[in-house]
């Protein structure tokens, strides 16, 4: 199998990201600029739903990585699985549609269309979960080829037959499905094999590690569900929403260490670890920092009404980082873990692994998250949509940063890798040189018409991420080398 190059799976991501974030942003603001927030709350109220029912995906998806990156010929029998169980799924949410759409006093058929997702979910978490294991950097193209696919059904739909929430919903089935199509074409020359019953028990049997994995994530999810029930709207769910999209800027980075879980899958390494946190870090921190200084701005991008939640941004921020840094120690975790390397592997031999460690960790996490969230949210009673959204954002926050710190300790247990403080220190210049230009010329209004807001906000965006790259250049040798062979890559020198 071929080694996995960690900085050119993670530059690939990130690109592609990049890419995405461009179509992904004008879909964004066709959608937030033509939902209310109490629509975009649905929305997310309905992805949420629609997570629970997905969740058998983990479990095939998971050994589909493990095993194939153990030489087993095993995606023909994981595709077939995949299909069998995406049927029944779609089946089930569609008889709860209309429990669904009476919690939040919306139209079953909304519900209905959006049971449409489930199964192209299903084709695609598999396909990614082979590429994962041997060409990580194809999940990103497909990424891409379904933002450009997505736009502009989204703005026919949207925009032109003023479909709302329901044409929103209808053109992400079409992203979804454009997303499977591609990483079935890019999967094409590997060897599938047809379905095999073997494999299929054999991963049926281990069902259990990878679900008991996936539910600590829904447990998190019942937040939203709370929220709507306590709140008696979908309305923080929208306010929630948009802050987390500004969010996402920095969360991005995080697709730098993409390639760090297949990488220690092959061989673990100290080396490759630090080198994933220098580079997501290297754009974590100054995008937080600018993603701060604009709040008011990329909020009112979205829509103007979501301007009053900035006050909430440095929270948000905060716990991005913490959140990228959680998901780079959860691939040392299990990357390193090889106890499903054995042949013939017991439950007892599972149980005692890190495989089990981890989704255990995260169990009392979220155990603990949702009471302290309901707890603050009973004694406190928050009035508004912004006190609400406070406390949710402040519980969320904390415990975040927690549960980081702890799991920073175990994934040092074995790998004695060093957090990156030298060049930490040397974004942290660069970025503030970036910020001293982005507070000159940070627009000083917010209009509310998109065609004049656009421009405002990106242009300072473009001149200050200029000189934080140029500082950058200047004050660290190992980004100079970076940059270099990136442009002889592209034939610039």
């Amino acid at each position: 199998m071929a080694s996995i190059r960690l900085r050119y799976t993670g530059l690939t991501a990130y690109t592609a990201y990049l890419v995405t974030m461009l179509t992904g942003l004008a879909f964004t603001l066709v959608i937030t600029r033509r939902l209310t927030p109490e629509e975009l709350g649905v929305w997310r109220y309905i992805g949420t739903l629609i997570n629970y029912f997905v969740t058998p995906s983990a479990f095939i998806g998971f050994w589909t990585t493990r095993m194939i990156a153990q030489g087993k010929t095993i995606l023909g029998t994981t595709t077939a699985m995949a299909a069998l169980l995406s049927i029944l799924a779609t089946l089930l949410f569609i008889t709860f549609s209309n429990t669904f759409a009476s919690s939040v006093d919306f139209p079953t058929t909304v519900f209905i269309i959006a049971a449409l997702e489930i199964p192209t979910i299903y084709l695609y978490t598999v396909l990614e979960s082979a590429g994962t294991a041997i060409r990580p950097h194809m999940n990103y193209y497909a990424s891409i080829i379904q933002e450009v696919v997505k736009l502009p059904i989204g703005v026919m739909l949207v925009i032109v037959l003023r479909l709302g929430l329901t044409g929103a919903i209808l053109a992400a089935v079409m992203g979804f499905t454009s997303r499977c199509a591609a990483m079935a074409l890019f999967l094409r020359d590997i060897k599938w094999g047809s379905p095999d019953k073997s494999y299929a028990i054999k991963i049926f049997s281990r069902a259990w590690l990878p679900l008991y994995s996936s539910i600590p994530p829904n447990i998190l999810a019942l937040d939203t569900i709370i929220i709507v029930l306590l709140y008696g709207s979908a309305e923080p769910l929208g306010y929630f929403s948009a802050v987390y999209l500004i969010a996402s800027m920095v969360t991005a980075s995080g697709y730098l260490a993409s390639g760090l879980y297949p990488k220690m899958l092959q061989v673990p390494s100290e080396k490759d670890v630090e080198v994933s946190l220098k580079l997501v870090l290297m754009l974590a921190i100054p995008s937080s920092i600018g993603a701060l200084i604009l709040s008011q701005n990329l909020l009112n991008l979205l829509r103007p009404d979501y301007v009053s939640a900035a006050a909430i941004m440095p929270l948000v921020l905060v716990q991005s980082i913490f959140f990228i840094m959680n998901n780079i120690f959860d691939s040392v975790i299990i990357g390193e873990e090889r106890a499903d390397f054995e042949e013939g592997v017991t439950m007892r031999r599972l149980i005692k692994s890190r495989l089990f460690l981890l989704p255990t960790i995260n169990y009392f996490y979220s155990a603990l998250y949702i009471t302290v969230l309901v707890t603050v949210l009973y004694i406190a009673s928050p009035t508004t949509v912004l006190e609400t959204l406070f406390l949710w954002v402040f519980v969320s926050a904390f415990l975040t940063v927690a549960l980081t710190v702890y799991k920073l300790r175990i994934a040092r247990h074995n790998l004695k890798f060093n957090l990156p403080l030298h060049s930490i220190a040397r974004y942290l210049i660069a970025s503030s040189l970036m910020a001293l230009a982005l507070l000159v010329m940070r627009p000083s209004h917010l209009p509310a018409e998109i065609l004049q807001a656009l421009p405002q906000t990106l242009i300072p965006v473009g001149v200050s991420a200029t000189i934080y790259f140029v500082s950058l250049y200047c004050l660290d040798k190992e980004f100079r080398e970076m940059a270099k062979s990136i442009m002889r890559r592209l034939g610039v020198l």
